[in-house]
């Protein structure tokens, strides 16, 4: 079976000056060789065309001197030769190969419908043996075929009010397996008493009270530094309302051990500050499956506000 060659609307140009090979001529060889090869007029690769193919005024191929205008269906792979109406070479391209039905140039149409007459012009020619003559499938269906890359998955939790307890928290093995990246969303959260508000991980069922490195700032008014857990808002003081979003970021460090990363940015309602925090966290090999809102004291209670956290992979 013959396939078309695979020429853009099969016009030939001078690559030198732009312009259309105005009645030139296009030799077709086997590719790699001076052997000549024929290419067809017809889809069934059964009608030879001349060789050379003679072109038109406008560098269209034609069927003979003052014949009609012709596809050029091919078999295989060849070489071409095209000159112009003086007999020059103003182009040669060889291992031009044919589009072969299975291989990585076409997309399996089976099981779609062919439709003889199709009543807009959405729709591109096939061949099928099995099928009548000019029947056709609709490019609307062709695309429905060509997958769709995966999206990355997301998770939010259900909003946990921080109206009360000592510990915000999800629930054991809430972080989904592949998660990349944490947001913590806080909306009016408020202490009792002045001991930092700060996120940690669990590993393996254990809360992780080390391993963290970094510091917050509540802008102009004090600084900070932690190692027990990523501190929410420097200098904190029980009338404190806070809300804002802090991101953990999985990442891996040199020696193959996961690590997170933290940023974030607080914004105090009961007063015109601002809380930035960033730093990362070196887990042992084992994988984070919970993380929670708690108190460096471990004791200040929680009394207003909710935070709700955003999964994603």
């Amino acid at each position: 079976m013959a396939s078309l060659l695979p020429v853009p609307i099969q016009m030939f140009f001078n690559p030198v000056t732009g312009l259309p090979v105005s009645l030139g001529r296009v030799y077709t060889y086997a590719a790699g060789t001076n052997t000549p090869k024929a290419a067809f007029s017809d889809q069934a690769g059964t009608v030879p065309l001349t060789n050379p193919i003679v072109l038109d005024a406008n560098g269209v191929p034609i069927s003979s001197v003052g014949g009609t205008r012709v596809h050029v269906w091919v078999d295989g792979s060849y070489k071409y030769v095209v000159q112009d109406s003086s007999g020059l070479t103003v182009d040669t391209v060889d291992n031009v190969t044919a589009f072969v039905a299975g291989g990585v140039n076409t997309i399996d149409i089976n099981g779609l419908t062919p439709n003889a007459s199709p009543a807009t012009d959405d729709y591109i020619p096939t061949y099928d043996t099995s099928a009548t003559a000019n029947r056709k499938v609709a490019i609307s269906d062709i695309i429905a075929l060509v997958p769709t890359p995966a999206s990355s998955a997301s998770t939010l939790s259900a909003v946990l009010p921080t109206t009360s307890g000592t510990q915000i928290s999800p629930g054991s093995n809430t972080v989904p397996a592949g998660t990349k990246r944490i947001a913590i969303n806080f909306m009016g959260v408020s202490t009792n008493g002045t001991s930092l508000p700060i996120i940690r991980f669990v590993t393996s069922g254990t809360p992780a009270t080390s391993g963290y490195v970094g510091s917050a700032t509540k802008v102009n008014v004090a600084n900070s530094l932690y190692t027990t857990g990523f501190t929410v808002n420097a200098n904190h003081a029980a009338a404190d309302i806070i809300s804002g979003t802090i991101v953990l970021t999985k990442v891996d460090n040199l020696t193959g051990s996961p690590q997170w990363t933290c940023a974030g940015t607080i914004g105090l309602s009961n007063t015109a500050q601002t809380s930035i925090t960033a730093g990362h966290f070196t887990s042992p090999n084992t994988p984070v499956t919970e993380v929670f809102l708690t108190t460096v004291n471990g004791t200040d209670t929680f009394d207003a506000g909710a935070i709700s956290i955003l999964y994603s992979q």
